[in-house]
Parts: structure tokens; C-alpha cells; sequence
């Protein structure tokens, strides 16, 4: 074997090893995170006032664990933030107890910054 063949071979099989990786990361890919059901009950406490808990349920259909922030912005009184970590194709349930300045003001939920763990 001269060093031309040797150096092809090398290079190939570097390429392979490269491309291998590559795919391994493709097929894990990330997650897949979202809400599968929510809802709302009101409230109001002498000690904390008017509130809202809002329990929702988070599937990942992602092949990798993920964390992602849970948003509830009600109206009129600002955003509540809870970050949950929602490991590969499981679903997770918890509820978050957010400040609301009147009852029946708005809510929304939503989701940001989905990523790995």
C-alpha cells in the first residue's frame, strides 16, 4: 500500500466516522414538547387576593429528554413562569397558581424556550 492509498483511506474513514456521528444526532433529534390539555379554576383568599391555578398536562413526542418555560399571562395583572423538565416520550401534569387582579379576566398559556436538558 503506497501513501496516496493510505491517505484516502484514512481521509474515508475519517468521513464515515464524521457522517456517522451526524446521523446518530439526526435520529435522537430533540424535543417535542407540548401542551395536551389545560384548564382554570378561580379563586380568591383573604391572604393573596383574587388568584387563578391553571393545570396543564405537557407531552414529549421527542426521542431526547427536554425542559421548556410554562407561561401564564393573565389579563390586566402580568406573567407567571415555571420551568419543567418533560423527559423523552412521557407526559408530566402540574399546576401553576397565578396572581389575577379581577375574576374572569383572560389567560393564556403558552410555551418558550423549548431546548435539551
Amino acid at each position: 500500500m503506497n501513501q496516496k492509498t493510505a491517505t484516502i483511506i484514512i481521509f474515508l474513514t475519517f468521513f464515515l466516522i464524521i457522517n456517522t456521528i451526524g446521523c446518530i444526532d439526526d435520529v435522537a433529534g430533540g424535543p417535542d414538547i407540548r401542551i395536551d390539555d389545560w384548564r382554570m379554576n378561580e379563586g380568591f383568599g383573604l391572604s393573596q387576593g383574587a388568584y387563578v391555578d391553571v393545570t396543564y398536562t405537557l407531552v414529549n413526542n421527542g426521542n431526547v429528554d427536554g425542559t421548556v418555560d410554562v407561561v401564564i399571562d393573565v389579563e390586566r395583572r402580568g406573567i407567571t413562569k415555571r420551568t419543567e423538565i418533560v423527559p423523552a416520550n412521557t407526559r408530566i401534569s402540574d399546576t401553576i397558581r397565578a396572581d389575577s387582579s379581577v375574576e374572569g379576566g383572560k389567560v393564556v398559556i403558552r410555551l418558550e424556550n423549548q431546548r435539551r436538558v
